[in-house]
Order: structure tokens, then sequence, then C-alpha cells
């Protein structure tokens, strides 16, 4: 299992108020940049996939966790 696995898997098991940074680092290591930064909204792209979550006290809610997470799962066959 490599290292993004890694983090991957420990964002599934506890997706309760992530800290923005962690969830940066993930989405750079799959290949996402981010692209903009709109108000609140933070909008990361790879190819012609984007993904856009708001940021509040350094912190993402767990709904968009586990939004994003079944992106990743979709685009990267895991």
């Amino acid at each position: 299992m490599t290292q993004k696995e890694k983090k991957l898997k420990k964002l599934e098991q506890n997706p309760k108020n992530t800290r923005y940074d962690n969830l940066k680092t993930i989405l750079e290591q799959f290949g996402y940049k981010l692209t903009r930064i709109t108000g609140s909204h933070h909008i990361f792209k790879k190819e012609n996939k984007y993904i856009n979550f708001p940021v509040h006290n350094n912190k993402v809610k767990t709904i968009y966790i586990k939004k994003i997470l079944k992106q990743i799962q979709k685009y990267e066959n895991m």
C-alpha cells in the first residue's frame, strides 16, 4: 500500500472535521491542483474533473469529505 493510499484510508476511517491542509496534500498526491479560491470555496482540477468545497476555520465538513472520497475512488479505480 502506497503512502497516498494510506492517507486516503485514514481519511475514510475518520472524515470528521478534516483539516484543509491534510485534504489538500491528499488531493495534490492524486494529481489535483488548486485552480482558484472564490470566497470560502476552494476549487481543485485534474484534467476535466473538478472538486469544489468550502473551507471554514481551516476545516472541511464530513459531507464534503465523503463526496470527495467518492469522486477520487470513482476516477482512480480504487
